[in-house]
């Protein structure tokens, strides 16, 4: 075997750890990194992502459906939320594990462009400097720091993979249908995370008709490899339009004419092309803004780069077809963004790239190895023939000089990257940055404004809402939280004003009719809080505390069955939340439904273990049931974890009152009131205490101060009758007293 091919396959051998030693190592800090943007919203907001109860949701609803009248979109994605639903469930809403996913799949994103670049040009390098720079490429930051950028990622692994498949090489028994299949289905799955997929069985008809070196293969044999590609794609197809009722759109319909539309695709294409060759002015704000006209810098940017890919297709259609199959990736998979059409105003974000980027990483990988690798063959043959004197390493020098670029191109990406990502840290990076290159984004106002509120540094939140409203007054949130600082300062009649605004100017927002209601429901209003609650639980069926306030609304309110209703709701939104499981119990428990009302009671003390209250509630439903002993036990057990407990304290030393363990009652109320001095309740309870223990002088004395402390309560009413009886009942008692 030669030696050049045999130093090959042992370098390929080190490609695969490389590769996911540098991806890996490029994003690992993001581990670190919380919740920003859109992922607050997708894993810390979102219902669906708790419960496999709201799995039919997730395949029969559009993406963002679960925030309710708010959540109207074109995007259809379920593969994407549901892999966040299995993610939930496995480790809870953990940033660092969630930005883990993203990184390991980026990683075999990257093995899956240097294994397809392997199948393009079996030979040299050229796939390995191009997983590399892929991996490297600052623009892709956005997709792996963000836990929302999981769609590019996640559509780009099973892209790949389908293309990988489809493109190998037949053998002996040929194209099987199962191989077919398997692209098909992958297909499917790419598509279900992104629309962008959608290109796959395009792919797959010029790599079949135009790459493919299958002599043998009749037009009918090939089409019947892609068929089920294109089977699918209908099935894809009929159920988007079934589902969201329309092919996804990148925004309100418009009606531009040619002219217009060829001018803002070139412009995109431009924005998009310069943020590849020169990743400077990078931004999270996804802002475009409109061309001039044809001398736009960014429209000469996207014409000359269109022709250049024109080209490099026609120049290489007979040289190297993969080379211009690379230049039609990247023009198939960007397409959809690119308003070529007049289908919409024009949406951008550097997020669209992560695929496309594909082709031009492609293609800047056989650059370098054409500058290294074209001393092969004929100048090594015609350098051999030379005398020695006259002999130069041209070949080794170009090499030499291919390897020095590659690691710089490399190096200053590399740096790139590294530099921008700290941005993704928190929400206050991100905002600070993302202001620093757009400060007309709105919702950043806000994200800094709430980093400042935390702080309590209330001055400079309240500048960051309003700047925040004055850009974008459908920034719903920009009201919410000014509000807030205006309560926080005290200024009721101000927030409320504020919020009556926001829900004005953002009729689909749930949150200011749900902190309207929250006010009502402070100062007495009870029906003009249930009014606010209702409506705001209108917009957002699933407003995880618009159930909860509603619910416990109608608790307090005796509407039992109401209660019970959306308070089990609210069970299946937040299935973690302590507080919801122990109101559920309260409703069931007053409904006389003792096993239910004990099964959400003991949900909530699995989930808050340190708090009394489940306990408390769990042994109130063994005394409703006669279960004094188990009651007994339970408050027992809680007052020996928390002797300080006033409340454990009291109902322990009720309980054994009614049991008739008289010093365990004493004991246990002396130390209520120990914790409690001015309970009525208490003095009460212990003087009955005593005057079953035949201590009269110390129920007097305990029965006159609850007395004083509230003299219409019942029980204390009771206490004065009882005493009263036992001093006229006993010729003892009455000397004495």
């Amino acid at each position: 075997m030669p030696r050049n091919i045999t130093s090959e396959r042992n370098f390929d051998r080190l490609a695969i750890p490389l590769l996911i030693a540098f991806s890996v190592a490029l994003y690992i800090a993001t581990t670190g990194f919380d919740l920003v943007g859109d992922d607050a919203i997708l894993i810390g907001a979102n219902p669906y992502v708790r419960s496999f109860h709201f799995l039919r949701e997730i395949f029969t609803q559009n993406f963002w459906s679960f925030r309710g009248a708010r959540g109207d979109s074109s995007y259809y994605r379920p593969l994407v939320m549901f892999s966040f639903l299995l993610q939930s469930v496995l480790y809870g809403s953990r940033p660092a594990l969630f930005h883990l996913f993203n990184v390991l799949v980026n990683s075999w994103v990257v093995l899956m462009v240097y294994q397809l670049g392997k199948r393009f040009w079996p030979r040299g390098q050229g796939a390995l400097w191009a997983a590399l720079l892929f991996a490297a490429l600052p623009v892709h930051t956005e997709d792996v720091a963000t836990v929302s950028g999981i769609s590019d990622l996640e559509c780009a692994a099973f892209f790949l993979a389908a293309i990988l498949i489809y493109t190998k090489p037949s053998d002996a028994r040929g194209f099987s249908r199962v191989r077919a299949w398997m692209s098909a289905l992958l297909f499917l799955l790419a598509a279900l995370c992104k629309e962008v997929a959608l290109a796959v069985p395009l792919l797959m008809v010029i790599y079949e008709h135009f790459l493919r070196r299958d002599a043998a293969a009749g037009f009918r044999r090939r089409w019947s490899r892609y068929l089920p590609s294109f089977l699918l794609a209908a099935f894809y197809v009929v159920v988007h339009l079934a589902v969201i009722g329309g092919v996804s759109a990148v925004g309100l319909p418009s009606r531009m004419h040619l002219r217009e539309s060829l001018i803002f695709g070139l412009t995109q294409l431009g924005e998009y092309v310069a943020k590849l060759i020169w990743p400077q002015h990078l931004s999270y704000s996804w802002k475009f803004h409109p061309p001039l006209g044809w001398g736009d810098p960014a429209v000469l940017l996207g014409m000359l780069f269109a022709l250049w890919a024109v080209g490099v297709v026609v120049v290489w259609w007979r040289r190297d077809r993969p080379v211009s199959f690379a230049i039609i990736w990247f023009f198939l998979t960007l397409a959809p963004v690119l308003n070529i059409a007049g289908v919409g105003v024009p949406a951008y974000g550097e997020r669209y790239l992560y695929i496309p980027s594909v082709g031009i990483c492609w293609i800047a990988g056989q650059a370098l190895e054409a500058i290294a690798g074209s001393y092969r063959g004929a100048d090594l043959e015609a350098a051999a023939e030379k005398p020695q004197g006259l002999r130069l390493p041209l070949g080794a020098i170009r090499r030499v000089a291919a390897v020095a670029l590659g690691v710089v191109v490399l190096l200053v990406a590399s740096l790139r990257t590294l530099v921008r990502l700290p941005a993704w840290r928190n929400n206050f990076t991100l905002g600070l940055a993302t202001l620093r290159e757009d400060p007309t984004a709105a919702m950043f106002h806000i994200f800094v404004g709430n980093a400042y509120r935390l702080e309590d540094k209330r001055n400079l939140a309240r500048i960051e809402y309003v700047a925040a409203i004055a850009l974008d007054p459908s920034a719903g949130e920009g009201f919410v939280d000014l509000a807030g600082v205006l309560l926080d300062d005290g200024n009721t009649s101000a927030g409320e004003d504020v919020l009556r605004r926001g829900a004005q100017l953002n009729p689909t927002f749930s949150k200011p009719l749900l902190a309207l209601g929250k006010i009502a429901s402070y100062r007495g209003s009870k029906e003009e809080a249930r009014d606010l609650f209702a409506r705001a639980l209108s917009l957002d069926p699933n407003d995880p505390e618009a159930l909860f306030e509603l619910g416990l609304l109608s608790l307090q309110e005796g509407r039992l069955g109401e209660a019970e209703d959306l308070l089990s709701r609210d069970a299946i939104v937040q299935p973690s939340s302590a507080p919801v499981h122990l109101n559920l119990g309260a409703a069931l428990s007053r409904e006389r439904k003792f096993g239910a009302a004990e099964a959400e009671f003991r949900r909530a003390i699995r989930l808050a273990p340190n708090n009394e209250a489940p306990y408390l509630a769990l042994a109130g439903v063994y005394e409703d049931q006669g279960k004094q002993a188990a009651a007994l036990e339970l408050y027992q057990q809680i007052v020996r974890s928390a002797p300080d407990s006033a409340n454990a304290q009291f109902r322990l030393g009720v309980l054994a009152l009614k049991m008739r363990k008289h010093d365990e009652a004493i004991g246990a109320l002396e130390k209520a009131i120990g914790a409690q001095p001015k309970s009525a309740l208490a003095h009460a309870q212990l003087g009955l205490a005593y005057l079953e223990s035949s201590r009269p002088d110390e129920a007097r004395r305990e029965i006159e101060k609850a007395k004083l402390l509230d003299p219409r309560n019942e029980t204390v009413q009771l206490a004065l009758k009882k005493l009263k009886s036992y001093t006229s009942s006993s010729p003892t008692s009455r000397t004495r007293l």
